[in-house]
């Protein structure tokens, strides 16, 4: 499953699209915002639980929180509903830092995009190049992503367990091109802001078949990386 895919089941989706007439992009375009959030930021099992779900020696999980995820891009274009998806029109060219929050919109750009009908974004998840990672190790925005680890995806949130939080840091190498559909297309209309917000959704990210997917667990780690595929 392509995590930035709008499926019914996407860990990323476009939730709502709206428009105003103050903007001063340059003629002959219009500016886009895009805005990020997680969505079900508290994750409980939908499954019900037995006495001898535990595991003996192991409290059991009761919820696991999102406080943040980032994700590492290289570029980010909008292709025109028109166009083949070899063609597109480049929003930012990165790197960049996408960041989803559990209890505010972060900004993820707002930039003059040419007038037109848009059905899709393309973002490109790559990991620093060798050369890059000596520029960006001690950057504050671009550091997690560049040393010890090449990295594109970090997730920090809490695994709670009979009453008590422990604070953990999920991150991913996988590197991918990846698109988000606009549904419906998105209308950039010149002298137009156009607002496009996209959540992350925690529930798809940890559940496995109804179960919470433990951070801390071999196994947990591996079936959370297989859902961000």
């Amino acid at each position: 499953m392509n995590m930035f895919k709008l499926a019914a089941l996407a860990l990323i989706s476009v939730a709502t699209i709206t428009a105003c007439s103050d903007s001063t992009s340059p003629e002959g375009t219009g500016t886009v915002t895009m805005g990020a959030q997680v969505s079900n930021s508290t994750v409980v099992s939908s499954m019900k639980r037995s006495g001898g779900d535990a595991v003996q020696g192991q409290p059991t999980i009761d919820s696991i929180t999102v406080d943040r995820v980032r994700i590492l891009l290289s570029r980010l274009k909008f292709k025109r509903a028109s166009e083949d998806t070899t063609q597109g029109r480049d929003v930012k060219t990165g790197p960049a830092v996408v960041t989803f929050e559990a209890d505010t919109v972060v900004v993820v750009f707002k930039e003059a995009v040419p007038v037109g009908t848009y059905d899709r974004v393309k973002l490109e998840k790559h990991k620093f190049s060798s050369n890059e990672v000596e520029k960006y190790k001690n950057d504050p925005v671009f550091g997690d992503f560049a040393y010890p680890d090449k990295l594109t995806l970090i997730i920090d949130g809490s695994v709670w367990s009979d009453g008590e939080e422990k604070p953990f840091t999920f991150t991913d190498d996988a590197t991918e091109n990846m698109w988000i559909d606009f549904v419906p297309n998105l209308e950039v209309t010149e002298g137009q802001t156009t607002t496009v917000d996209i959540y992350f959704d925690g529930k798809l990210a940890f559940l496995g078949d109804g179960t919470l997917l433990d951070p801390f667990d071999l196994n947990g780690r591996k079936d959370i990386s297989k859902n961000l595929k």
